[in-house]
């Protein structure tokens, strides 16, 4: 996936926010069906099968979503120590 960490060289950290989205949009069928739980998800999400995460399919959908940069602002600020959330 060397594709994913040169976008996150030159956009930054929002490509990692992108790229979990990405993949819960392009396997969101088998989720919903399989991952009931938080826990199941995790685990789905911790152990992706090596077949599932094709660079022609992750790398449009990556591209295809998009986040303003107040809307990675607004997470930044939720995620400060001693904030209420």
């Amino acid at each position: 996936m060397l594709r994913i960490w040169d976008m996150f060289f030159c956009e930054g950290e929002r490509v990692l926010l992108q790229v979990a989205l990405a993949i819960m949009t392009i396997h969101a069928d088998e989720l919903l069906k399989t991952c009931p739980t938080l826990q199941e998800l995790m685990q789905f999400l911790l152990h992706i099968p090596e077949g599932k995460l094709y660079p022609h399919i992750l790398v449009p959908a990556i591209e295809s979503i998009k986040i303003k940069d107040s809307e990675l602002a607004a997470l930044h600020e939720t995620d400060k120590p001693g904030k209420k959330k």
